[in-house]
């Protein structure tokens, strides 16, 4: 019996299966302020784009968007919390 991990969503179309793909890390950009950060990489077809940041803010407001191969980021500084330079990390999954 093969084993792995399958999520559906509420389509029953698979939105993660180990068995055909895994995560990949593209790549990560240096968020110094709030602002609009891009990334172009033809990599992103090659799965569903993700990003993570390697530290955790109150005080930041992340809002990613795709399009075609350009990755967006609006980085907003928030009323309320701390706020340090930080990486987002890319990839694809």
């Amino acid at each position: 019996m093969p084993a792995g991990l399958q999520v559906f969503d509420s389509n029953g179309d698979a939105v993660i299966d180990t068995s055909t793909q895994t995560t990949s890390i593209l790549g990560n950009i240096m968020i110094n302020d709030a602002g609009t950060y891009s990334v172009t990489d033809s990599r992103f077809v090659l799965g569903k784009p993700f990003y993570m940041a390697n530290e955790f803010y109150s005080g930041i407001d992340i809002v990613a968007t795709i399009s075609g191969n350009t990755y967006t980021f609006i980085v907003k500084r928030l009323q309320y919390g701390t706020y340090e330079p930080f990486k987002i990390i890319y990839g694809v999954y």
